[in-house]
């Protein structure tokens, strides 16, 4: 084997002749020393030895733990939401109850003091907002 060498510079080459036992340590080098490695990498990989674990059993109990801890909270937090929103829902519906009340005393006052029912109709929802402004622009 030869490998040819050309200096750039000057543009002279060097020829390298490769025999016998050098030519076999080069292909170990060149050859071997990357299969030993893949090998070597590939059994520090698989080994199951706790030196070579990325995260070690006590950090993943202490991990689960606060995994556990926080659940528990978590559901803690949804039973207190869930007795808030039920009291929230009797709530309204007592003010709901007492609005009609109103309502149907409304209507009972309108029909017994001969009122104008334009003015207090309950059938229609209460208005919302400000004042009517005309397209004229005047209140």
């Amino acid at each position: 084997m030869k490998l040819i060498l050309v200096n750039q510079r000057y543009g002279h080459s060097r020829t390298i002749v490769i025999r016998g036992w050098l030519k076999g340590l080069l292909s170990l080098c060149l050859l071997g020393a990357p299969v030993a490695l893949g090998y070597l990498g590939y059994q520090l990989a698989v080994s199951d030895s706790d030196a070579n674990q990325l995260v070690s059993q006590e950090a993943t109990e202490k991990w689960q733990q606060k995994l556990d801890e926080q659940s528990q909270t978590l559901a803690q937090l949804k039973r207190n939401a869930e007795v808030q929103l039920e009291a929230l829902t009797t709530r309204l519906a007592t003010l709901q109850a007492r609005m009609l009340r109103l309502d149907a005393l409304g209507e009972r006052l309108t029909t017994v003091a001969d009122l104008d029912t334009s003015e207090f109709d309950f059938s229609q929802p209460p208005a919302a907002g400000g004042i009517l402004i005309s397209d004229s622009g005047t209140v």
